[in-house]
């Protein structure tokens, strides 16, 4: 921690301070949206860490609260900065793989056999597990509802699907300036990790838009599992060809016409 640096124990204790202009979000999950939209009530401007929301009605709100006290609300899901993003958005918008039909996102790893079933004990003394639950529903603590893998229970987060599947959708809503899909549906289980997680480690989601589809894939225990574009890449497929693109760049790919 750099000198001079003021820590509060609360974080409205923070959200009084008329000397802070804007304020960093970076909580789990389950916190996103009550941080947010009471920093926004008491003045502040915010940058809140993805996901921004874990339910609908939840961003909804956190629209109406921002605009209502006209503040600066970004949400960071750190690629939209990167050059070579935007050159691919570019691409995509200039036809240079034509009209899109579908695309493919695929998040490939293996964990197996999981994060282990620690049992339900007290809380560190340096930890004000209340504090920490928030607005979430009171239980024993577990050394796994913690910092990192709180992302594998309901209460504070959705698995894959909010720690790692909104990046690409972001980009995907992004390159095509979609607001939202028209429906969702989606399957899964948690069918393989042997731990005391709750949330799908086998997902498949298919992402309906009014001209083209979107289908995500999380597999949390596939050996040997590729993901096309890296873990995380984006195939976007067009009437004209095909394009890769995840972190380490993009790959246009040209049709391959074949007559039967």
């Amino acid at each position: 921690m750099g000198a001079g640096v003021k820590l509060y124990h609360d974080f409205r204790r923070l959200l009084e301070d008329k000397n802070v202009d804007a304020v960093v979000v970076a909580s789990p999950d389950h916190w996103h949206a009550l941080m947010c939209m009471m920093a926004c009530a008491a003045g502040k401007d915010v940058y809140v860490e993805k996901p921004l929301t874990l339910f609908v009605k939840e961003g909804e709100w956190m629209v109406d609260v921002a605009r209502r006290f006209k503040r600066v609300v970004q949400v960071g899901t750190q690629q939209r900065s990167a050059p070579h993003y935007q050159r691919a958005r570019e691409l995509i918008r200039s036809g240079r793989i034509g009209q899109l039909v579908s695309v493919q996102c695929n998040y490939f790893r293996n964990v197996s056999p999981g994060f282990g079933n620690p049992p339900d004990q007290s809380p560190p003394a340096d930890l004000d597990y209340d504090m920490w639950l928030g607005p979430a529903p009171l239980r024993p603590y577990n050394p796994n509802r913690a910092i990192y893998h709180f992302r594998w229970f309901w209460d504070y987060s959705g698995g894959q699907m909010t720690n790692l599947g909104q990046h690409s959708l972001d980009v995907v809503h992004w390159c095509v300036d979609m607001k939202g899909p028209s429906a969702v549906t989606s399957v899964g289980g948690r069918l393989f990790l042997k731990d005391n997680g709750e949330v799908p480690d086998v997902q498949d989601t298919i992402i309906e838009y009014p001209n083209f589809q979107t289908v995500v894939q999380f597999r949390e225990c596939a050996a040997g599992g590729v993901a096309a574009g890296g873990m995380g890449g984006l195939v976007f497929h067009g009437n004209k060809g095909s394009m890769m693109l995840g972190r380490d760049g993009y790959e246009v790919i040209p049709t391959r016409r074949r007559s039967l």
